[in-house]
């Protein structure tokens, strides 16, 4: 099946990776809040009218973009955007580049729902063995803010968790309301903050931790988990 090729203000990518190392390129080159160059941001508000909540985003026009770290996710930097009447908000290119199912969605607010817990384990972990340490799956040293990931360790992945928590309350995701678009908001969230603290406690039931090298848990660990989907 041949693939069909993505054009962003006037470019040509092969391939949705091509697109999306070229927008990571672009990310990189700024420091936090520094405003994008006018041939950047003619690239960057081309792809924002692929966002499902473009029209949202954009409001009444925009002014300029800059880059800027995640308050949650600190190893994480995204695009932000200043409206003409200055009021800003943040905006996802992934988003952009593929829509997002409500599952998805729900899966987000899901870590979001544990991401304190889970950057108070990384800490912990360090503190405990000492830096650098090593990755068990990789062999490969890490360190607290180097290329360390925590990951859910099989048979009770983040999305098994996530799964299996579904079943359990009988939900419909279609039916479970979120804070997704609104302004400033970098993550997604539960409206319903008691369904929030029941997937909280399943999960700190259910998981077992650890700390991991990035390129594990982006590559080998996805694969298993994969995998184990399918089965």
């Amino acid at each position: 099946m041949t693939r069909k090729p993505y054009i962003v203000k006037g470019k040509l990518f092969k391939t949705q990776k091509e697109l999306r190392n070229y927008i990571r390129n672009i990310r990189d080159v700024y420091l936090d809040r520094q405003r994008l160059s006018q041939d950047d941001f003619d690239f960057m508000f081309d792809l924002l009218q692929r966002h499902e909540d473009a029209k949202i985003k954009i409001g009444c026009g925009v002014s300029y973009m800059y880059v800027k770290t995640n308050e949650v996710f600190k190893l994480n930097r995204g695009f932000w955007l200043v409206r003409d009447d200055g009021s800003e908000t943040d905006f996802s290119f992934e988003i952009c580049l593929k829509h997002e199912t409500k599952l998805q969605k729900f899966k987000n607010a899901c870590r979001t729902s544990v991401a304190d817990i889970v950057m108070a384990y990384k800490k912990d972990f360090f503190d405990r063995v000492g830096e650098p340490s090593m990755c068990l799956v990789t062999g490969e040293q890490i360190t607290l803010r180097g290329n360390s990931h925590v990951d859910h360790a099989p048979p009770n992945t983040f999305n098994k968790i996530v799964q299996d928590f579904i079943s359990l309350k009988g939900l419909d995701v279609n039916d479970i309301e979120l804070l997704t678009a609104e302004d400033g908001r970098v993550r997604n969230e539960m409206v319903d903050k008691t369904l929030e603290d029941e997937f909280v406690d399943f999960h700190n039931k259910m998981a077992t931790l650890r700390v991991i090298s990035k390129s594990a848990n982006l590559s080998i660990v996805k694969r298993q988990s994969n995998n184990q989907n399918q089965n």
